[in-house]
């Protein structure tokens, strides 16, 4: 065997060693990405529970916003109602008021010039 041929075979034998090594790390190195992937990933069935949880939880928020939202506007009623009732009182009150002060205006004239002489 020639000398030549000797080195390039050691050459070879080095090269394959190494490219033997790479592919074992890479082989580890996704087996590991892999094993970590399984552990991390959700299955289908859990994330349609997840879903469905979740979509509950909304539909009760909503209906617990929606019976706050119809309290409130109960009691807002309740106090229109009851501002409505008050200034319908004053209306009356300031025309009874201005009946008043009319049939005032009508007569002291009419007492002074009668009784009085004015």
């Amino acid at each position: 065997m020639d000398k030549n041929d000797h080195d390039l075979l050691i050459r070879v034998d080095t090269k394959l060693g190494t490219l033997i090594e790479e592919v074992q790390l890479m082989r580890d190195n996704t087996n590991q990405r892999l094993s970590t992937v399984e552990q991390t990933k959700v299955e289908k069935s859990d994330f349609n529970d997840f879903k469905v949880n979740i979509q509950n939880d909304l539909n009760k928020t909503d209906l617990s916003f929606n019976k706050i939202l119809l309290e409130r506007s109960q009691h807002n009623d309740e106090l229109f109602k009851s501002q409505d009732t008050r200034i319908s009182r004053i209306e009356r009150n300031m025309y009874i008021g201005i009946g008043i002060l009319s049939a005032i205006q009508v007569v002291i004239p009419l007492v002074l010039k009668y009784v009085f002489n004015f």
